[in-house]
């Protein structure tokens, strides 16, 4: 038995050992619930164990956060610069965001050990809702702008993403542990 089928044999018998408590508990009226309840927290239960293994990484998703957050500052400086003080339009600075939003997503790719796109998924949300500070900030974005920002956002992921895999590949027992 190698260790996948371990995991969910131990998985199958704490399921079952806390279905049986929940049981017992229901039957001797300590707990008051329905069995509609009863059912709904097994099924639950059975789900946090099944992606028990997938814990979000924070280090890893504040790391890559202030990589995006980094990278498009400095794209905004750059541009910045080149327009000298000069009115610069709002598509110059989203199309550099895009473009170093998507290189930070592919540096981000790279450093994920596991789960690349589920990991570049959390980091890309956790950018989308940080940036409503730019509504702050920034008069020209409003609250629909931001909305539709993560529409961006999960293009630059999903191109940042498969960028990522032409310089790392996924590890092979990385593949087979989160299958």
């Amino acid at each position: 038995m190698n260790d996948k089928e371990k995991r969910i044999q131990e998985i199958e018998e704490e399921i079952e050992a806390t279905k049986k408590k929940l049981h017992e508990l229901s039957n001797q009226k300590k707990v008051k619930m329905s069995s509609s309840d009863l059912s709904f927290l097994i099924k639950k239960l059975e789900l946090n164990k099944i992606v028990e293994g997938d814990m979000i990484h924070w280090k890893a998703l504040i790391r890559d956060v202030i990589i995006i957050f980094v990278l498009t500052g400095i794209g905004g400086f750059l541009i910045g610069l080149a327009a000298a003080g000069g009115n610069l339009p709002i598509a110059v600075i989203g199309v550099s965001n895009i473009i170093f939003s998507i290189v930070g997503f592919t540096i981000s790719g790279c450093m994920a050990k596991v789960q690349r796109f589920r990991h570049l998924l959390h980091v890309a949300l956790a950018v989308w809702l940080l940036s409503a500070f730019n509504m702050l900030l920034i008069p020209a974005i409003g609250l629909a702008q931001w909305l539709a920002g993560i529409v961006v956002l999960m293009i630059s992921m999903a191109i940042g993403g498969a960028l990522s895999f032409i310089f790392v590949k996924t590890p092979e027992e990385n593949c087979q542990q989160h299958v």
